[in-house]
């Protein structure tokens, strides 16, 4: 009698977790573990360090779309709907230098972030400040923020196509300590460069004068605006600094996990009913750095990435 023919008399009866084993297993039915075991028997849990280290890699990289989409709102009460479509358009920009063209990873990386940086200004300046200044109403900047989504969409559709788009690794090779930890060192340079853009970002708001600038701002835009502060030069700026943090994710990202149309949504759709006393929490006081940084660890901490 075949194997095949034997697998499929086990399973034509199974009334427990024993006898599934026992389906797919070439042991004998009572060397089996119990049903309490069953789900290590064939796949070895994951450990407490591989737990970890992804966490750190996944929160780095939320927390960097965090920075940019709390800025943008901190400083101008603007709910930027189009900051995945930045996002996306990063990683095509590095796409194309680096997959394509051939250009250093790093070099692709600071044309990424310059792109992003120059598209983020022009759209302050000609979109949305006219708009701030011409109508009272949230919803003006709100739908604004979502037509401008929906326009970046269909240029991504007709510049670079529907389809996924890769890159080579940066790095090859995988760090494997004991089978306990498992990660691509091309995963762990990822993370170390967010992790330091992170740094560099709140070195940025916290010691410079354009940072304190931007804070104030935050802060109270009228009383910054009477202490002399440029509101409209300095909101320009910080729109410009957010949709930075958007392309430079998604040029990191883009080494990872490719690059495609549909990537935007996801990192678009962060507002809804249950968050929007979290982004009055953060309109109060954008010197607080830490609730950004913890929202990409925790799925209901100060940010909510879906």
């Amino acid at each position: 009698m075949c194997i095949r023919t034997v697998r499929l008399k086990r399973c034509s009866s199974l009334k427990s977790t024993k006898d599934v084993l026992f389906c797919f297993s070439p042991f004998p039915k009572q060397n089996l573990p119990g049903p309490h075991l069953a789900r290590g028997f064939y796949k070895k849990e994951s450990s407490m360090e591989q737990i970890l280290a992804n966490g750190v890699y996944l929160g780095s990289q939320y927390a960097m779309i965090a920075l940019g989409l709390t800025l943008i709102f901190a400083l101008m009460n603007v709910l930027n709907f189009a900051h995945g479509q930045m996002y996306v358009i990063g990683g095509f920009v590095t796409y194309t230098f680096y997959g394509q063209w051939g250009v250093p990873f790093v070099l692709a990386l600071v044309m990424s972030c310059v792109t992003l940086a120059i598209l983020g200004a022009l759209i302050e300046k000609f979109l949305f400040s006219p708009v701030i200044k011409g109508s009272a109403r949230e919803e003006s900047t709100m739908l604004l923020a979502a037509g401008i989504a929906f326009f970046l969409d269909a240029v991504i559709l007709l510049v670079f196509g529907e389809k996924q788009r890769g890159v080579p690794k940066i790095v090859d090779g995988v760090f494997n300590y004991d089978f306990r930890l498992i990660m691509p060192y091309d995963r762990i340079l990822i993370c170390v460069l967010a992790i330091l853009s992170i740094v560099a970002f709140i070195g940025l708001m916290q010691y410079t004068k354009t940072g304190r600038a931007l804070r104030a701002l935050a802060q109270d835009r009228t009383a910054a605006q009477l202490m002399g502060v440029n509101v409209d030069r300095y909101s320009m700026i910080g729109f410009a600094l957010g949709a930075m943090l958007a392309g430079l994710v998604g040029g990191l990202l883009v080494t990872i996990t490719g690059v495609n149309l549909g990537m935007g949504g996801p990192t678009s759709s962060l507002y809804d009913g249950h968050d929007r006393r979290c982004w009055c929490d953060f309109r109060c006081n954008l010197g607080r750095y830490h609730p950004w940084v913890h929202g990409g660890h925790w799925p209901r901490g100060s940010l909510s990435i879906r």
